[in-house]
């Protein structure tokens, strides 16, 4: 992959954690998400490695009235979805 043998990766966002960089790639497809914020952020991050030269995109598939709502509502205030969920229900 980043010799530019073969041009699409499919894995899993906590596969290589901090250490995987996707720089040659420009877009990245999340069909599911971490509910740990900090995990969701570094695997957006492993786009931005330090060849990118390009505007890169993520794509966000997420279906409708389920959990994947949550999930998205928590990662988009930067929260895990634990933290998120008790907020919303005022759950201590």
């Amino acid at each position: 992959f980043q010799k530019g043998r073969i041009n699409t990766i499919v894995c899993q966002s906590g596969v290589g954690s901090l250490g995987q960089d996707f720089s040659n790639s420009r877009v990245m497809i999340f069909y599911s998400v971490s509910n740990k914020f900090q995990d969701f952020y570094q695997a957006k991050m492993r786009l931005l490695g330090p060849k990118q030269k390009r505007k890169v995109s993520y794509i966000y598939l997420k279906a409708e009235h389920t959990a994947d709502e949550d999930y998205y509502a928590a990662l988009k205030r930067k929260q895990d979805v634990e933290a998120y969920l008790c907020e919303r229900y005022r759950i201590r």
